[in-house]
């Protein structure tokens, strides 16, 4: 795992050799400023960016509340805000020494965040060595309540078989579940409710970019019994669909169909027997990031880490690879037997919390392994 270590640094020097000391017994990587170098950017944003790309975060307090940043809060305070927005799991370690008053006001907020941290205090730097061993401990014995690979597997399969598919047409599926053996994130009584769906409408609509649902479009929801779908769809010769299913247990499936903008008729064979590996990609981050924004929205810590899982159907005699600017005048038809459904990969990926806000590294990789997949198979598109 990786551990970032947040607290003042002037006069915390052997609290600070603690915690290292702590996460390196455990064979985790300790992730602290010290050790940063000379950054192109502000050390702070570099601090940040270092909170975003870890898995546990580990806040030491003391007397002191520390710099004040531009935000208007501590260092200290910004970074344990990014690690709460971006849900690390949390461990607050407190000094048993009287603390200036921005110091308590800011526990205080910690306190009432306290949604699931463990929150300890010591005396000593030897003390806050073992007690940063057993909190860590602790977060790896929680562990032994999370899914195998294979179980995963055969959740997202199950709730994925009910997107729809067509033979012919290229969809993509992604779906994700937490890593966390959960029976229920969301309860019946909020999985129906308006404010609920207004919510997650607003947010495939009008979140970041790229998004996964059309503004333009109107959008149809329907429920069943341990799951809510929203649907956009145009029924006709280039019929589309765009489809997110959020279920009880924290899973959530995307679907989409990969017909693309409409290029005129020149492109016409394309359309019939080129997947477009560029489109395939926006569509992949646009589903991964709208996970991170909704995982957000839901603001549980049980949900930081997860298995996620991409699938191509309707793929068969189809090639793949990036559209070209100009339609080829004529193209080869190769045979592939890879049936009419890939898998990027053989079973589902672990992800981060963090890894699933940018979003563009874990598309990029599943759109690399179905190139390679292609490749192979001799079905890879080059105008």
């Amino acid at each position: 795992m990786r551990v970032f270590v947040s607290s003042v640094m002037q006069g915390f020097e052997a609290e600070r050799a603690a915690a290292r000391r702590a996460i390196e017994l455990l064979r985790h990587d300790a992730v602290m400023a010290e050790s940063f170098g000379a950054q192109p950017q502000s050390s702070q944003s570099s601090c940040l960016e270092r909170v975003r790309s870890s898995d546990v975060f580990i806040g030491i307090f003391g007397r002191r509340y520390g710099q004040v940043a531009p935000s208007g809060m501590a260092v200290c305070e910004e970074e344990f805000e990014e690690a709460r927005r971006r849900g690390l799991r949390i461990l607050v370690y407190v000094s048993k020494e009287e603390k200036e008053a921005n110091q308590v006001a800011f526990l205080k907020r910690v306190g009432d965040y306290n949604n699931g941290y463990f929150y300890g205090s010591y005396s000593t730097p030897a003390e806050l060595q073992e007690r940063v061993v057993q909190g860590l401990n602790d977060l790896e014995r929680s562990d032994t309540g999370k899914k195998t690979g294979e179980e995963a597997m055969r959740q997202l399969q199950s709730h994925a078989g009910a997107m729809p598919a067509s033979r012919h047409q290229t969809s993509l599926v992604f779906s994700i579940t937490p890593t966390q053996k959960l029976s229920e994130v969301i309860g019946p009584k909020k999985l129906g409710e308006d404010d609920f769906h207004e919510q997650i409408s607003q947010l495939l609509l009008f979140g970041n970019k790229p998004r996964f649902f059309d503004a333009s479009l109107g959008t149809t929801i329907e429920e069943g019994r341990d799951y809510v779908q929203f649907l956009q769809k145009i029924d006709g010769r280039r019929g589309t669909f765009s489809s997110v299913c959020l279920y009880s247990d924290g899973s959530v499936v995307f679907g989409c169909d990969l017909t693309g903008p409409e290029r005129g008729m020149e492109y016409a064979m394309m359309l019939s027997s080129v997947i477009d590996s560029d489109l395939t990609r926006v569509r992949l981050m646009a589903a991964i990031q709208s996970t991170a924004q909704y995982y957000q929205l839901l603001n549980d810590h049980r949900l930081a880490t997860f298995f996620a899982l991409a699938e191509l159907r309707g793929v068969e005699q189809k090639q793949f690879g990036p559209w070209p600017s100009t339609p080829p005048k004529s193209m080869s038809m190769p045979t592939h037997q890879l049936g009419n459904a890939i898998y990027a990969t053989d079973g589902p990926i672990k992800v981060s919390l963090p890894q699933t806000l940018e979003g563009v590294a874990i598309a990029s990789d599943f759109v690399d392994r179905w190139t390679r997949i292609f490749k192979a198979a001799g079905a890879f598109f080059t105008p």
